[in-house]
């Protein structure tokens, strides 16, 4: 000992430490005083400590003896005193620095500033810290104080700065961590020797196990392994050879963690140091309801568990350790806890990795604590430690040597043979049965230990199944230590301490390092690579993570991970694929993924090469790829097809993400394979010669590839449930249509033609379609749906601009290429896509692609027959059928031009046939049906025949369909109301009827029926305006009278263009024929008209009709049936003059027949019989109730209309226009069809019938509700009007200007007495006078009247007729007239239309009124005040107009022998009576001169120009006047 001391004496005065231990004390004395700066309390801490540090490693070296020869335990009873030296001089001086230096940097942890702190926290480390070997060197007894001093102070700054949360600081808490470790490691020894120490102690400890999961540990997880450290410090401080440490309460060893017995705080305290650490982490901190203390235990136990492993790795006599063993006792504790933090979903990277690397060095421990014992099972059958440590871990991972798959690949009947195994070897409660009929129906996870998730071991899980399937289950260790990535593991710090060599030692148990570990996986490459690609594509991140790792490790990553895929690129992609329909889903996720990596850039030959292969294929060989097949590519291509469909369209949103990578994927791999000009891949990508050599291989090899893909795509994959799917087989369909050969497209040209054309719409956003019906269903009438169209507008161009069009043209344009079989083999598929499709997108492309096929492959619609069964036939009924349906107006136009297009090339017969059905769908689309979508379709369709397939019409058929039924109806159709569907019949009208012209023309070319076609199918379209007249559609009937107006107007309805310089001519047969053909016309029109007139019910419209029948009444107003009159108008009616015939055919009569509608048929005189007859309930009983007139209710159309026309009307469907003495054909009528009518098909018509007819219709109306009819009777008054003035042309007059013809007097004698009641009013009788109440008329039908009254006036009016007795009627008397006319043009008539009406009606009578009643002065006076009256009006000049006109008039009476008459016309008169009838006017107008001149001058101011022209007129006039 004094060889000892004098050593330490001599070593202290060769290097000073007294003098600088001197100089740091004192500097850190002043640290609390805030004395010192920063940077000397820095330097003075450390190296103040090292110079501690020396102290201690000096003194324990000179007192070895001591400590090797303690074996109670860790105590002394020595007096410190007498290890003191001698002397008390320069050693004892050093001792007392260093008291002060330990107790000072103590303090100084606890320093506000950081710097300070971490700087005296680390030289406590350096103080307390010892050279590298096992036990720390005896505590000299002079540091007690300081020791426990400083543990003291190490203490309270952990709970400042690592568990407050106030002032956590989690750097120097990991640097108070390092020294306490060290504080504690250092007075091991000691621990007994002072009451103060000991307490400290503990009270340390127990703050380094509350850093576990505190504050300052969520923000730095490095504190864990670095508290673990500190406890492995403090657990292992101090054990010499042979020392026994003694049991609280006598025990011989530790209770097991095991026990029922919880946590022992008491307990704990009393264990030794390695017993208390092991025991308090695994019973008390594990177990805690804490969970990120729980967590934090993993690295701390790693720190504890690799310590053991390094300890045993150093050599034998470290095993004996009290620490090695207690870890060795307990090591299937800590193998339970690594796993339970392993599998608890919230852990994080470092606690996993900790895990791993703490299972790991389990095994370690097993494996060199075992060495020398034997390992594995031995004679006797005991299982090594090492053994069961596996057995354990592999079960946990759901792995046994019985099942050495991985959980992902057991099957269905593997696990349940395994479940059954397990449950029959425990001992089952009636608890587990439950749990049972679950794990038979897969509900329970597979394997695991309780409570770990699928998730969480899915990569180790994959790890063990690798390890076991190389028959090398401890290699599971190796895999595990390489798969960590936290980059703890790689600093400076624990790099050597938790690396593969330090947790298991090197080159012993299987591969420990990287090249070891890929030399033995190598020959099980085929076998693993599937495995670790499918888990590196896991949708679980810490899988991804770890895998990919030791995906890297394994195999190099980058180019060299895919050369070795490329070496076992086919049994990867087999086994792959069966994972992708794997039933667990993680597993369908990491194959898909997994498949998307791997198929990245193969070639043809890379899958196997071989021929094309079928759908076909595959279900013959059950889906197998064998060796000897011949399209071991294509059956591989077709099978990831049917992987990628069906992940794409799987339950779970994962394995569908995962699904749609490999749909990108496979689609560039598949376009890439059928493209003959693509390059092949280089071989030092996959790092193997490519088998494909030269050009010819590359096009055999796409050839297949097309033909295989095409085939699949177009059958199967354009027909997924999932739109998803669909769109990645179209979009893959077009990049293989936009590279391939047209020699490759040709077998599947027709079915890809229909896919493609059907896929349109697929691909449309259905967002669209909302928009546009939801625009169509909120346009108003303002908008006429324009929101709908721009949207329909916008859907048709996008189809139209979009890839699927562009390849669909491609395809189009490769049909007049192919041959006649396959052209007409696209025809059904057109046919199904407009059948069938479900967007109008799919149908507008269909009839885009019948449109050009037309036009470049007329042929390919020829096929034989006529029928249902001919594609042309069927194609064209159902673009008919669309049209009719469609929504959108531009998909209509293209349904109907495509309709045209096909009409050219389809049977003649289809075509009239279905031009049939449309002319009867517009028929019965109006009245109560009212559909204008389906008459604009009708319209539209056989507007697209006329335009697009005109050669149709120039063949009807044997019953001239077009001549027959389409043209009239299309003429009729010229009236439609809707102005859209009216330009569509023009269009036929114009087109279709100039083609059947040319054909009519060219049959008839000797007949002379003028140039209009509406006369060469005059016929025709009198049949079809009758058949109109006779529906109970209203708007029909409209139309009807519209064409018949027309036709009027155009004088077909009318006598043919004559001569007027002869009374009779000498006309050929074919003029003739023509008379007749336009008589029978007029006759049968007119007949059909006057039916429908005379009945009582009034419909929306008739106002119409009646303009129809007097327009044609007054066309034919030509004379009477008279033997005279026939015999002079025989030319005019079709009749050969001397004929013995009577002609049935005259349309009018003039002949008196007073009670006749018809001639001979005596309708007035039997009206009040046949009313009685009808029925009661009718519109026109005006009495009962009101008169509807909105179109909306046709369906209220009397339904007797048609029969009630059974008097002949009805049968004139067909016009029988020839007549046996005249061999000449009507053009276009053939004798065949024709009809022989009926005698009272065809009547004539009376003019004073019509005429009473008119007024009739116009009178029995008035009523409570006559306003409601007020259009209607005005109409009959004004055809009324009209038809009189038509007659006006066959008045005659005498030269005394009396009445030759007494036809027109006749008329005016029956009628005019109404019209003055209706002008007046009439007087309702009774006993009281007081009652007389006058019924007054609406203006309009007042003034209609006086109009009627004006135009019945005849030449002569009010003088006798030569013909009977000088007599006149009161209707007659013209001063009673002139009153009438005074009454209503003053100024007590409020309606100017009356005004107007009375003055030219005064102008009427004064032109017509005979001289001798003219003269009266009463008379002139009376309507010179008329036109005074008018005059005044300065409102309206219209009236002002017509009192000059009547005033013109009277001026023109007493005219020179050039007169002025109304019309402007000049008569001659030669006659001397009238010349003194004029001079006797003269005389009876001079005295009004004056006043009639100032009338005309004032007039010629008038702001309208027409009053002014009259009242020039009329001062020319009076001009000459005397």
């Amino acid at each position: 000992d004094n060889d000892g001391d004098d050593a330490i004496q001599s070593w202290a005065e060769k290097c000073g430490i007294a003098h600088v231990m001197e100089v740091c004390s004192g500097k850190l004395n002043n640290i609390q005083n805030n004395k010192v700066t920063v940077a000397e309390a820095h330097g003075a801490a450390y190296l103040g400590g090292t110079c501690v540090r020396s102290l201690r490693l000096m003194n324990g070296n000179n007192h070895t003896t001591i400590n090797t020869t303690t074996t109670e335990t860790n105590n002394t009873n020595d007096n410190p005193s007498s290890k003191q030296h001698p002397s008390g001089g320069l050693i004892a001086f050093c001792h007392d620095k260093a008291n002060s230096t330990i107790t000072n940097l103590g303090l100084g942890t606890l320093s506000t500033d950081e710097n300070v702190g971490i700087a005296c926290s680390e030289s406590l480390h350096i103080a307390f810290s010892h050279r590298e070997q096992v036990d720390a060197p005896i505590l000299p007894p002079t540091l007690y104080s300081s020791t426990s001093s400083s543990i003291s102070s190490l203490t309270d700054a952990i709970t400042r700065y690592g568990l407050q949360t106030d002032h956590v600081d989690a750097n120097r808490a990991c640097s108070l961590a390092k020294a306490a470790g060290m504080a504690l490691a250092a007075s091991t020894s000691a621990s007994g020797e002072t009451e103060e120490l000991g307490p400290s102690r503990m009270d340390l400890v127990d703050k380094l196990f509350g850093l576990l999961g505190s504050a300052s540990y969520k923000k730095n997880e490095d504190l864990g392994l670095i508290v673990g450290e500190a406890l492995g410090c403090y657990a292992d401080g101090y054990c010499p050879t042979g020392a026994v440490w003694s049991m609280p309460n006598g025990e011989e060893r530790m209770r097991g963690v095991d026990d029922e017995e919880e946590y022992d705080e008491e307990y704990a305290v009393l264990l030794p140091p390695h017993a208390h650490v092991v025991y308090r982490i695994l019973r008390g901190e594990i177990k805690t309801s804490n969970p990120h203390k729980r967590l934090a235990c993993a690295p701390a136990m790693l720190a504890l568990v690799a310590r053991a492993v390094r300890l045993a790795i150093r050599g034998e006599q470290h095993k004996a350790r009290a620490f090695i063993r207690t870890i060795q006792t307990h090591l299937l504790e800590f193998q339970s806890a690594f796993l339970q933090l392993l599998s608890n979903p919230k852990a994080k990277h470092l606690t996993r990795e900790s895990c791993c690397l703490g299972l790991a060095a389990c095994q370690g421990v097993a494996t060199h604590t075992q060495q020398g014992e034997g390992a594995g099972e031995g004679e006797d059958g005991v299982v090594s430690e090492s053994e069961k440590l596996n057995i354990r871990l592999l079960r946990a991972f759901g792995q046994t040597t019985n099942f050495g798959t991985s959980a992902f690949m057991e099957t269905r009947a593997q696990e349940s043979a395994r479940r059954r195994a397990n449950n029959e070897s425990n001992t089952a409660t009636t608890t587990d049965q439950p749990n049972r009929m679950l794990e038979d129906f897969g509900i329970v996870e597979e394997g695991g230990t309780a409570g770990m998730g699928e998730a969480s071991l899915n990569s180790y899980r994959e790890m063990a199944s690798a390890a076991l399937s190389l028959k090398r289950p401890d290699i599971l260790y190796s895999l595990m230590m390489v798969s960590v990535t936290h980059p703890i593991w790689f600093t400076s710090e624990f790099k050597y301490n938790y690396n593969a060599n330090a947790l298991m030692g090197r080159g012993e148990g299987g591969g420990r390092n990287l090249t070891e570990i890929r030399s033995v996986l190598s020959p099980h490459l085929s076998k693993l690579i599937p495995r670790l690609l499918r888990a590196k594509h896991d949708p679980n991140k810490q899988t991804r993570d770890q895998i990919g790792v030791l995906w890297k490790c394994i195999t190099g990553g980058g180019a060299e991970g895919r050369m070795v895929v490329g070496l076992h690129l086919l049994s990867t992609i087999d086994a792959l694929i069966e994972d992708a329909t794997c039933k667990l889903w993680r597993s369908r996720v990491g194959a898909c993924g997994a498949l998307s990596e791997v198929l990245v850039g193969r070639s043809w030959e890379d899958l196997g090469g071989g021929k094309s292969a079928t759908v076909d294929d595959l279900i013959i060989g059950n889906g197998a790829v064998g060796e000897t097949s011949t399209a071991k590519a294509g059956a591989r291509l077709l099978k990831l097809w049917r992987v990628t469909m069906r992940s794409m369209d799987d339950v779970r949103l994962a394995v569908r993400e995962s699904g749609e990578g490999l749909a990108r994927t496979m689609r560039s791999l598949t376009t890439r394979l059928c493209d003959p000009a693509a390059e092949s891949p280089s071989s030092e990508d996959f790092g193997y010669t490519s088998n494909i050599v030269g050009s010819a291989a590359t096009e055999n090899a796409a050839a297949a590839a097309a033909s295989t893909s095409l085939g699949w795509l177009v059958k199967d994959g354009l027909n997924q449930p999932c739109a998803e799917a669909t769109g990645a087989c179209v979009s893959t369909l077009l990049g293989v249509v936009d590279v391939a050969r047209s020699s490759t497209l040709q077998p599947v040209l027709p079915e890809l033609i229909g896919s493609l054309t059907m896929a349109i719409s697929g691909l449309e956003p259905a967002a669209l379609n909302y928009l546009q019906v939801r625009a169509a269903a909120s346009n108003d009438a303002s908008t006429g749906g324009a929101s709908s169209e721009r949207l329909e507008r916008l859907r048709l161009q996008m189809a139209q601009s979009g890839p699927i069009n562009a390849a669909l043209t491609k395809c189009l344009d490769m049909v007049r290429y192919v041959p006649i079989e396959c052209q007409r083999a696209v025809i059904p598929h057109l046919d199904t896509a407009l059948r069938c499709g479900s967007g109008f997108a799919t149908r507008a492309a269909a009839a885009d692609a019948v449109t050009t096929l037309c036009s470049t492959c007329p042929d390919a619609f020829k096929f034989p027959g006529q029928n249902s069964t001919n594609p042309t036939v069927q194609l064209l009924r159902a673009f008919y059928y669309s049209s009719e349906r469609e929504r959108g107006a531009m998909a209509k136009d293209r349904m109907a031009h495509a309709l045209g297009s096909i009409a050219a090339l389809a049977p003649g017969q289809s075509v009239r046939a279905l031009a049939v059905r449309a002319c009867d769908k517009y028929n019965s689309s109006m009245g109560s049906n009212d559909d204008p979508a389906a008459r604009k379709a009708a319209a539209s369709a056989l507007r697209a025949i006329a335009v697009r397939a005109p050669v149709q019409f120039s063949e009807g058929g044997p019953k001239a369909i077009w001549c027959r039924r389409v043209l009239p109806i299309a003429y009729l159709g010229l009236q439609d109301e809707d102005e859209k569907v009216a330009m569509l019949w023009k269009e036929v009208w114009e087109e279709g009827g100039s083609a059947a012209n040319k054909t009519t023309g060219s049959k008839s070319s000797n007949s002379d029926f003028g140039n209009l076609l509406q006369e060469k199918l005059l016929s025709y379209l009198v049949t079809a305006c009758i058949d109109a007249l006779n529906d109970v559609s209203w708007s029909r009937r409209r139309s009807s009278c519209a064409s018949l107006i027309e036709l009027a107007d155009l004088n077909i309805l009318a006598p043919p263009p004559r001569s007027l310089e002869t009374t009779k001519q000498v006309l050929d047969k074919n003029s003739l024929l023509r008379a007749r053909h336009r008589s029978k016309a007029s006759c049968a029109v007119l007949t059909a008209a006057i039916h429908l007139l005379r009945k009582k019910r009034v419909w929306k419209g008739k106002d119409k009709l009646v303009k129809a029948a007097v327009k044609i009444a007054g066309k034919w107003n030509v004379g009477s049936v008279g033997k005279s009159d026939v015999d002079s108008n025989a030319a005019i009616w079709g009749l050969e003059v001397g004929t013995t015939s009577q002609c049935d055919w005259i349309p009018l009569t003039l002949d008196i027949l007073p009670d006749d509608l018809f001639i001979d048929d005596g309708w007035f005189s039997r009206q009040t019989s046949e009313e009685e007859e009808e029925e009661e309930d009718t519109d026109i009983n005006v009495s009962n109730k009101k008169i509807s007139t909105e179109t909306s209710k046709d369906a209220c159309e009397d339904a007797n209309s048609s029969s009630s026309s059974a008097s002949g009307v009805d049968k004139m469907t067909n016009l029988d226009f020839e007549d046996t003495e005249i061999s000449t054909c009507i053009p276009g009528e053939e004798k065949s069809q024709s009809k022989t009518l009926p005698t009272d098909g065809m009547r004539t018509v009376t003019y004073v019938g019509i005429c009473r007819l008119l007024l009739q219709q116009a009178v029995l109306c008035d009523g409570p509700s006559s306003n409601e009819l007020l259009p209607y009777r005005a109409a009959a008054l004004q055809g009324l009007s009209d038809i009189f003035q038509s007659n006006k042309l066959l008045g005659k007059t005498s030269n005394d200007g009396s009445v030759t013809d007494t036809n027109d007097r006749y008329v005016y004698r029956l009628l005019a007495p109404q019209f003055i009641e209706l002008i007046v009013g009439n007087k309702k009788n009774s006993d009281d006078d007081s009652d007389k109440k006058k019924t007054t008329q609406p203006p309009l039908i007042i003034a209609r009247s006086i109009n009627c009254l004006s135009s019945a006036m005849y030449k002569g009016i009010g003088g006798a007729c030569q013909n009977e007795k000088n007599t006149i009627e009161e209707c007659e008397c013209l001063s009673k007239l002139a009153k009438i006319f005074q009454e209503g043009s003053g100024a007590s008539q409020p309606a100017w239309t009356v005004r107007e009406a009375s003055a030219l009606a005064g102008a009427s009578l004064a032109t017509n009124a005979a001289f001798s009643a003219l003269r009266k002065m009463d008379t002139l006076n009376t309507l010179i005040e008329c036109t005074v009256q008018t005059s005044k009006d300065r409102k309206f000049w219209k009236v002002r107009l017509a009192g000059l006109k009547l005033l013109r008039a009277l001026v023109s009476r007493s005219g020179p022998a050039r007169s002025i008459s109304m019309t402007g016309t000049t008569t001659t008169l030669d006659s001397n009576s009238i010349e003194i009838e004029r001079q006797l006017i003269l005389e009876a107008l001079l005295p009004q001169k004056e006043k009639i001149l100032k009338l005309a001058r004032n007039s010629l101011g008038d702001s309208e120009s027409q009053v002014t022209a009259v009242a020039s007129e009329v001062c020319s006039a009076i001009a000459w006047w005397p």
